[in-house]
């Protein structure tokens, strides 16, 4: 999830490696809420509720 932060402010010209921890804390809790961005899979979701 990182890798793809990192490419996506890339694109709008913000070097990531800059953003403090608590601002890289904050775009993983808003890019977890893109459908887009998901990273899970059949196999990392076994045993989880679906919504």
């Amino acid at each position: 999830m990182e890798k793809k932060m990192n490419v996506l402010m890339g694109q709008i010209g913000i070097d990531y490696s800059k953003l403090t921890k608590e601002e890289q804390m904050t775009l993983l809790r808003v890019f977890n809420k893109s459908s887009m961005l998901k990273h899970r899979t059949k196999v990392g979701m076994r045993g989880k509720h679906r919504r």
